[in-house]
């Protein structure tokens, strides 16, 4: 149950993570200096996977919390 919430988390966090990773990219983007495009490209695109799995990231570990606190209420133990 746990890997279903860390997968489940993951996926939503991540999406979430894409979808604000440009305006915050864009900002970052406007702090730095580049000589070249290319260069903008590049920084550009690895700061948004890193924006986007960091966030990620961090459903899996708050899917992983929230399946160990549901553990008793969905799944019991027959007797």
């Amino acid at each position: 149950m746990r890997i279903i919430f860390a997968i489940l988390f993951a996926v939503i966090f991540g999406l979430i993570g894409a979808r604000f990773a440009g305006p915050f990219v864009d900002w970052l983007i406007g702090t730095q200096a580049f000589e070249s495009p290319d260069q903008v490209a590049y920084f550009d695109l690895v700061a948004r996977l890193v924006v986007t799995g960091v966030v990620a990231l961090i459903g899996v570990f708050l899917g992983i919390l929230v399946a160990g606190r549901l553990r008793g209420r969905l799944i019991r133990r027959e007797s």
